[in-house]
Parts: structure tokens; C-alpha cells; sequence
């Protein structure tokens, strides 16, 4: 008898074309595109699920299947050989899917934005740097090397209503003779030094006796004092201190003012005074004489 051919299989209800045609239980078909292994009328394998398990692991499943379907091994063997072809054309085909090349993948790939920056708030403006304070030096000629204080004497001071003349002196034998003569003795006006000492300079001495003019003229300027005495009318009469010429020491300024109506000298240090006498008594602001020490 002749063996009956090749018959058509089914995939489960749905009729299908026969990929490969087998007189076993076990045969390859596909349906609604998909391919697989038809081991009985009621269990159909697909491809799908073979390739996910590993490739001996398929083997076992298969062949344990064939055992307990009674399939025929030779068909196993025959199914197992095209499988493999089906697997090989499959991954054949995902290789085939990817990209050509690099360029196809810079194609493909995503560009996300660059990240941007951290926010950092905006730092103000820096004011400018305070100038340094001024700060006084005295002139670098000056030598600081004070005198003694002890060996300073007080610079008397005394007033003559009569005469509208200021008289100045560190002789109290002195004072005390020109109070016989209608001056009257006010409070110390500063401490000087009867002697040259360290940084000091003499404090020139001038008496106006003309033309009814009574003044006592004091100035640390050798020119002023030759002019006065040979223009002014004025009298040299001697140093009547030595006083300092820098503000240093410890010193305060001697400030000089004088009165045209009056024609008198006055001297003070005594910043209110002689603020006093410039506003209210028809005083003049002269400078400052020099620098001596407070009568304390």
C-alpha cells in the first residue's frame, strides 16, 4: 500500500497554509502570522514562546512533548533543524532593523536641552572703599624730641583800661611793677620756656609808645619784628619767650588778633575768647602767633 501524501493541518479552527508537511502530530504552521508548533488537536506552541527560553531548554520541551504525544523523533529532529532555520532568519531580520551606521543613530537619537545654569541671585554693587581719614603729621623736618614741661614758666597776662593795652610777660616782678601803673593782672595766659629749648624759636617782643598809641606787639617772625621797629615805630624789646613753632608736644595755638580802632595786640588760646573778641570787641583775626603749652 502506498503511503498517503503530504495532507493539510490545521491550526486549532482556523485553516492555514502548511509550512512544512509532516504524517505526525507535530507540525509547523502559521497563524495570523505567527509561527509555531503544532503538537495536538488542542496545543499549538508559537514561535514566540520558544525563543524565549534557552536553546536546550526548547530541546527538553519538545522533546518531552513528542514523548507524551507519541510524535514520531525523526519529526522532532526535522522540526528542531527548520526551527533553527526560523530563529536564524528572525534574528537576521532584528539585525538587519537596527541602524546603518553612527550617523542613523545621531539621527535617532534624542537631544535633550542643555541643562541651564543655577540661579544665583544678582549680588548688588559694591560701594566704593571710604577714602582714608585725614590724619594729622606734622612737617617731616619737625623733630618730636619734646623739651621738659617742668622747666616751663607761666606767660602772664595783664590789661590796662587807660591805655586799651594788653601786656604779656613770664617776669612776675614785672607784672607786678606794671600794676602800679593802671594795668590790672588777668589769669595766666599759657606756659612758655624762658630758655631756648628742643624745636622751639623765640617769641619776639615790640613796644608802641608814639602818638598815643599804647600796644604791646609779640610775633615769632624775625621780619615783622625788623619791620615793625623800623617802619611801625615800634621798640624791640628783647624775647619775652621761647614758644614752639609746630603744633607738637602736647602744644595749643596762641591765637594773635588785633584791634585798628584801639591799636592793640591780644593774644589768647582760648578759641571762645577769641571768637568773642573778633564778633563783639572790633577784634581782627591775625593767625596764630605760635604754639604753647596750656597754664595748667
Amino acid at each position: 500500500m502506498s503511503s498517503p501524501g503530504p495532507r493539510q493541518i490545521k491550526c486549532l479552527a482556523k485553516p492555514s497554509r502548511v509550512l512544512l508537511p509532516s504524517p505526525t502530530k507535530g507540525v509547523c504552521c502559521i497563524k495570523s502570522g505567527r509561527l509555531g508548533l503544532h503538537l495536538s488537536n488542542q496545543r499549538l506552541l508559537f514561535l514566540p514562546e520558544l525563543l524565549s527560553l534557552p536553546y536546550f531548554l526548547q530541546l527538553a520541551f519538545i522533546f518531552s512533548h513528542a514523548h507524551f504525544h507519541s510524535i514520531n523523533p525523526a519529526s522532532v529532529m526535522k522540526f528542531s533543524f527548520f526551527f533553527s532555520v526560523a530563529a536564524a532568519v528572525l534574528y537576521a531580520s532584528q539585525v538587519m532593523s537596527l541602524p546603518a551606521g553612527p550617523g542613523e543613530l545621531e539621527e535617532r537619537t534624542i537631544k535633550h536641552p542643555a541643562p541651564s545654569a543655577p540661579y544665583r541671585p544678582a549680588t548688588p554693587p559694591q560701594a566704593p572703599p571710604a577714602p582714608p581719614a585725614n590724619v594729622h603729621k606734622p612737617p617731616p623736618h619737625v623733630n618730636q624730641n619734646c623739651a621738659r614741661a617742668g622747666e616751663a614758666a607761666f606767660l602772664l597776662r595783664g590789661f590796662s583800661m587807660h591805655a586799651r593795652d594788653h601786656f604779656y610777660t613770664t617776669n612776675a616782678h614785672e607784672m607786678q611793677t606794671a600794676t602800679t601803673t593802671g594795668y590790672t593782672k588777668e589769669s595766666h595766659a599759657a606756659k612758655v620756656f624762658t630758655k631756648a629749648q628742643t624745636n622751639t624759636i623765640p617769641l619776639h617782643r615790640l613796644y608802641n609808645g608814639h602818638h598815643h598809641v599804647n600796644d604791646h606787639f609779640y610775633t615769632t617772625s624775625e621780619h615783622e619784628a625788623n619791620n615793625a621797629a623800623t617802619k611801625l615805630g615800634y621798640t624791640r624789646e628783647g624775647v619775652a619767650a621761647h614758644i614752639y613753632g609746630t603744633q607738637i608736644c602736647g602744644s595749643v595755638p596762641l591765637h594773635r588778633l588785633y584791634n585798628p580802632h584801639m591799636r592793640n595786640h591780644f593774644y589768647t588760646i582760648a578759641e571762645h575768647e577769641a571768637n568773642n573778641a573778633a564778633r563783639h570787641l572790633g577784634y581782627l583775626r591775625e593767625g596764630v602767633a605760635g604754639f604753647v603749652l596750656p597754664p595748667m
